[in-house]
């Protein structure tokens, strides 16, 4: 979700992801991205002390763009067997879903340490655009 929250959120990362999803190809992400990307804006614009209201509307019109995977038991238990044990659960949730797609074009998209590893371990393609080597 952070990866989703940085195309309506202007971070350092921002102008990059931008121009790595142009170049092409499905997006594609778990139907928990509904809630978490939510949350994090209102966590975010809570902060600030307001309620994030353009960065909500901005998030609703990019999210019809993704293809949601729907959860399901088998992505569940994968999830709960990823390494390594301190990759949170909405984490694990979104590399078991990746795991679940067809791997030969899919490039996991993220900006957490723990989840790039979970990817990589899994032996998906990682990228954080933008982002110091993760």
């Amino acid at each position: 979700a952070s990866s989703v929250v940085k195309l309506v959120v202007t971070e350092q990362e921002s102008r990059a992801l931008r121009d790595f999803l142009a170049a092409g190809g499905r997006k594609t992400s778990s139907e928990i991205l509904l809630t978490e990307s939510v949350r994090a804006i209102k966590h975010r614009a809570a902060a600030r002390g307001d309620e994030g209201l353009p960065e909500l509307g901005g998030l609703a019109s990019l999210v019809e763009g993704f293809e949601l995977s729907s959860l399901n038991r088998d992505v569940l238990v994968r999830a709960g067997g990823l390494a390594p044990s301190a990759l949170g659960t909405l984490d694990a949730i979104h590399v078991a879903t990746a795991m679940s797609l067809p791997h030969a074009s899919l490039c996991f998209v993220s900006y957490d340490r723990r989840q790039l590893d979970a990817a990589r371990r899994a032996g998906l393609e990682t990228a954080s655009p933008g982002a110091e080597a993760a």
